[in-house]
């Protein structure tokens, strides 16, 4: 089956949260500490309409018979400013649905998203995967991509006083 690959449209909002739920409840079952917040489909939703059209993000469809059925999704990110670099893709979700997997569609749509990286001059495009996620780093592993940091995490218990809890953001 024929899989086209194009830019997103304000049509196809709908079925594109739809995959990014998808996507999000498929990541909590790999690893649990994915789990997505309450208002995560909202917050989803959201990003992908404001990146559809919009000259710093991409977000590219595969289509079936019509329908989306795969995306990709990103934005241009310039690295910390301790490193020297350029502007570069920071891919953000890619997802096929089940009934279309294994036919090469998430390599086509990341190819699409190189594509779309260097015709604009782009250096670099980088995406994380969760660790627990072995079919999605097959296919990058395949691919001959290597990573280029690897996230360590300890998980810690809650403190039992909410007093002691230290708040968001950097403090000195």
């Amino acid at each position: 089956m024929s899989h086209p690959i194009r830019p997103a449209r304000p049509d196809d909002l709908n079925a594109l949260a739809q995959m990014w739920s998808a996507f999000m409840r498929e990541q909590a079952q790999i690893d649990a500490r994915a789990t997505p917040s309450k208002d995560a489909d909202e917050r989803g939703r959201t990003t992908l309409r404001d990146a559809i059209g919009s000259r710093s993000a991409v977000v590219l469809v595969a289509e079936a018979s019509g329908k989306p059925v795969g995306f990709v999704a990103g934005h241009t990110s310039a690295p910390s400013p301790v490193y020297e670099g350029s502007v570069e893709a920071q891919l953000t979700e890619l997802y096929v649905v089940p009934e279309h997997r294994r036919g090469g569609l998430a390599g086509r749509l990341m190819d699409a998203a190189v594509d779309w990286a260097r015709e604009r001059g782009l250096s670099r495009v980088r995406f994380d995967v969760l660790a627990a996620n072995t079919p999605s780093r097959a296919v990058w592993d395949g691919r001959g991509i290597e990573p280029i940091s690897v996230t360590y995490a300890v998980e810690l218990e809650a403190p039992s006083d909410e007093s002691n809890r230290v708040p968001m953001g950097f403090q000195v």
